[in-house]
């Protein structure tokens, strides 16, 4: 509507694009992160639009949908709680290219206002995952939904755009330590840690950053496409700020067909993040 109806009054082509800016910021929950010193703990949880609309518009993205259940919504956890929040980011690699990621988690990781965050996609297998390490270049040949692409494929991974630069960096990054506890929720669905990467020479489980040696990163523990960037660019970002807070990437298990399933994922998922902000003794 913004980008296409005249109004009854006068608008430049650049108070045009301000608006849809705000709308952009106000539509995805990015103007409304606040805080609260009686809070526990807070989450900010990233999620993502639907990819595909164009090839079927009944295309959904269940993780943006647990993202939206919980947003706001507040977690009972050792008798304080536990206040979430959520964005839902678009796929759209201009965005990413200009610092979406950087601009809307800096605030929270230079101050520590939040205590974790986790990022939440959509899994290819029946289980949750966390997705421990996270790939540098882009490998996904997928297009975004501007339907642009870019030239990265597995053989050829790139590196992503930071405003006039290459983004630069380690070429994977670890997230934060998860409680272990968390991987004996194995019911209704198992809990895994997904060790998983791929480099030019070979695919590998991964046990520490230092056996990489000096391998190219083709993708992470979610694949090469904009989830496992937004990890990346959240990891670095801590590493910079030298931040505390904790960063998880966590997704889903796949539901195609069992959608009448989606409440029991939103409740494991709830007792998953309850026990990501409990230290691991108590």
């Amino acid at each position: 509507m913004i980008k296409q109806k005249t109004p009854p009054f006068s608008i430049t082509p650049e108070q045009r694009r301000e608006l849809l800016a705000l709308f952009e910021l106000a539509s995805r929950g990015m103007l409304e992160i606040t805080a609260n010193k009686e809070i526990l703990a807070r989450a900010l949880i990233i999620s993502f639009d639907p990819l595909f609309l164009d090839a079927d518009i009944k295309h959904s993205n269940h993780s943006a949908a647990a993202a939206l259940h919980l947003d706001g919504k507040r977690l009972s956890v050792n008798e304080a709680f536990l206040h979430m929040e959520a964005v839902i980011v678009p796929n759209r690699f201009r965005d990413f290219n200009n610092s979406l990621i950087e601009n809307l988690l800096t605030p929270f990781l230079e101050q520590n206002s939040i205590h974790t965050l986790i990022i939440l996609s959509q899994g290819s297998d029946k289980a949750f995952s966390f997705a421990r390490f996270a790939g540098k270049n882009r490998s996904s040949a997928l297009p975004d939904n501007t339907n642009a692409v870019t030239t990265a494929k597995p053989t050829y991974p790139i590196a992503p755009r930071l405003l006039n630069a290459a983004l630069s960096g380690p070429e994977f990054l670890e997230c934060s330590q998860p409680n272990q506890t968390l991987f004996k929720l194995d019911s209704p669905w198992p809990v895994r840690d997904n060790r998983a990467i791929r480099t030019l020479t070979e695919s590998k489980q991964l046990d520490s950053l230092q056996d990489l040696g000096a391998a190219i990163s083709v993708s992470g523990s979610s694949g090469g496409h904009l989830p496992n960037e937004t990890t990346y660019r959240a990891l670095r970002l801590k590493e910079q700020l030298n931040s505390r807070v904790n960063i998880f990437h966590i997704q889903l298990p796949h539901l195609s067909g069992e959608e009448e399933k989606a409440p029991a994922v939103i409740t494991q998922l709830e007792e998953i993040i309850k026990r990501l902000v409990t230290p691991a003794d108590s």
